[in-house]
């Protein structure tokens, strides 16, 4: 039953146009969890749970879950999609997991590749209008809007990539490079960002001369598939590469006042209006802010039409009154006029504005025990593995499988956090739907890291007690 859950949440993320998929996958979540023994409350699970219900209870008190919403798919298609995104890892950190489910978990995404990479090359060929969204005809493949799809590629292609690399498998490091074809014809310049960041610094702390040749390796395969992108790929990066026109917007959006929204945005020649309205709703965020630090202004409430504030201004106070507007439902913008601010474009400035630094404390205090658990696989794995001792080809097996799963998550992290800078990336079901399955696969097995580092050190003893038991015979 674990297979079929863990699968149906993969492929679910992956076909996020049939929610179908995921409505099952997150039913079988908590049976999986009642079907074995709980092993315990993990680091994660007590971050993870602290954030939820400090979302709950500030969306409560501040208006901005109205319960009566709670059976629309509005809801959860919009603001509950955090909910969506982390509750069902609630369920996952509790089950128990054989040394198979990294290997298992890791031919899905490498099958995931595969059929985003198809899916990919027909779009490309044909147009089909299945495959595409956007006001430019960008690649959507089954994902619902083109920063998600973007995200989502961007995190098969650092996992696929990196555990290709990490375990010598070529079958992975090419399906992982097939997986950058799909991601740049989203042409979001967010996944482009966390990719090209996590793969970069995994390159540069990689130990040896071969990383030279990974980077090298990476680069002509990226460089490659770059010329089948498409132009508008090709044009949104370029324009991110005009100096003068970045620093107009930079001086405008500083110079500006008031909100961003009703603010107007000039369409330029320079094609950077959609940066310059990121600008400008980065700044409206650290503004809402600033009116309420401690407690943010409600989960909910950021992109809503609010008239009233309760509360002690610029100390704490929630935005308690106003009309409930849900993401999949506005237009961020009519003609050069930015009509209502969706989100922040920042999941980082979102989560001050809605959940001050409470929130944003909780968010990266989760992020960071993963990350510091992550370290402990990879440290312990490969100490255990250089002596080499008392372990059987099984142990062996594991071990490498583990460090490597343990090493790509890491780079997938680095990839979401950044891509967050410039998008909803920590938020977003598209991408944390594949990740945190993956992460509670990697908090499962721990427990059996340690019985193999524990049965490798009993029989490290035992050989050892036995080659001084000889010595003496070997004198005489």
């Amino acid at each position: 039953m674990q297979k079929l859950a863990l699968g149906l949440l993969i492929w679910g993320c992956f076909a996020l146009k049939f929610p179908e998929l995921l409505v099952l996958g997150f039913a079988l979540c908590p049976l999986v969890l009642l079907a074995s023994h709980v092993k315990g409350v993990s680091e994660p699970f007590v971050w993870v749970s602290l954030s939820i219900v400090y979302w709950a209870i500030s969306g409560l008190l501040s208006g901005g879950i109205y319960l009566p919403d709670l059976g629309s798919t509005t809801y959860w298609a919009g603001e509950g999609r955090a909910f969506v995104s982390y509750v069902p890892l609630l369920c996952m950190l509790g089950w128990r997991m054989g040394p198979h489910m990294v290997p298992w978990a890791m031919r899905n995404l490498l099958l995931v590749a595969l059929a985003g990479f198809c899916m990919a090359a027909l779009w490309m060929l044909t147009k089909v209008e299945f495959l595409s969204g956007g006001s430019v005809g960008m690649f959507f493949g089954l994902q619902t809007s083109h920063t998600g799809a973007g995200m989502f590629w961007s995190t098969v292609c650092v996992l696929v990539i990196v555990y290709g690399f990490e375990t010598k498998s070529k079958m992975y490091q090419v399906a992982g490079f097939m997986a950058l074809l799909p991601m740049l014809g989203t042409a979001s310049r967010e996944a482009l960002l966390g990719m090209a960041v996590a793969i970069g610094l995994w390159i540069v702390f990689k130990k040896g001369v071969r990383k030279y040749q990974v980077a090298g390796i990476v680069a002509v395969a990226f460089t490659g598939l770059m010329l089948f992108a498409g132009q508008t790929f090709i044009d949104r990066i370029s324009l991110l590469m005009n100096p003068s026109g970045m620093s107009k917007i930079f001086t405008q959006t500083i110079n500006s006042a008031g909100k961003a929204e009703g603010s107007s945005v000039e369409h330029d020649e320079s094609g950077l209006y959609n940066i310059a309205m990121r600008f400008l709703l980065w700044k409206d965020a650290l503004g809402k802010w600033t009116d309420s630090p401690v407690c943010g202004i409600g989960f909910g409430r950021f992109n809503d039409n609010v008239h009233r504030y309760s509360g002690i201004h610029h100390l704490c106070e929630f935005a308690t009154d106003g009309k409930n507007n849900y993401q999949s439902e506005i237009e961020t913008s009519t003609g050069d006029v930015i009509t209502s601010t969706g989100n922040a474009h920042n999941t980082y400035f979102q989560t001050l504005a809605e959940l001050g630094l409470p929130g944003l404390i909780l968010l990266v205090g989760l992020w960071r025990s993963f990350w510091r658990r992550l370290g402990w696989v990879i440290r312990t794995s490969n100490r255990v593995l250089e002596t080499g001792v008392g372990l059987s080809l099984q142990d062996t097996i594991f071990l490498r499988n583990y460090a490597a799963f343990a090493v790509a998550l890491r780079a997938a992290i680095v990839s979401t956090a950044f891509g967050a800078l410039v998008g909803d990336a920590l938020m977003a079901p598209s991408s944390m739907l594949l990740m945190l399955p993956m992460l509670a696969v990697s908090e499962a097995l721990r427990d059996r890291l340690r019985d193999t580092v524990a049965g490798a050190a009993a029989a490290a003893d035992k050989a050892t007690a036995d080659v001084n038991g000889l010595l003496p015979v070997a004198k005489a």
